[in-house]
């Protein structure tokens, strides 16, 4: 799976994000329901919200030498759906590394909050 920024699922996708402009309540989704058991509204619910959260679709940031881009929606959803079923990541650990990400765009992603993400997707 790639890493992309829409980790809504960061990525269940999540390679870093950009500065917040979402709101605190989160996706509106149960912070304790595991990514594999969403529904595809759900999926669809987590991935658009992670989305505006991080700046938007198509919004750069440029961290040294490197730029990252917050990819649609509909890019998060797809790769959402592909977890292993092993996977015991939470939309509330999600959404705590997506704000992570919105709040340190260039080193966000190697915060603690994000190790749940990267435990998942080790398990490819």
């Amino acid at each position: 799976m790639r890493i992309a920024y829409t980790i809504g699922f960061v990525i269940m996708a999540a390679a870093v994000g950009v500065a917040a402009c979402g709101g605190d309540e989160g996706s509106g989704v149960d912070r304790g329901k595991r990514v594999t058991a969403l529904t595809a509204d759900e999926r669809r619910d987590v991935c658009e919200w992670s989305t505006a959260e991080l700046g938007g679709e198509g919004h750069t940031t440029q961290c040294g030498d490197t730029t990252f881009k917050v990819e649609p929606a509909s890019e998060c959803i797809e790769d959402s759906a592909n977890y292993p079923a092993s996977c015991t990541l939470t939309v509330g650990q999600l959404e705590d590394c997506t704000a992570a990400m919105a709040a340190a765009p260039c080193t966000g992603l190697a915060s603690p909050a994000c190790a749940p993400i990267f435990n998942c997707i080790g398990e490819e």
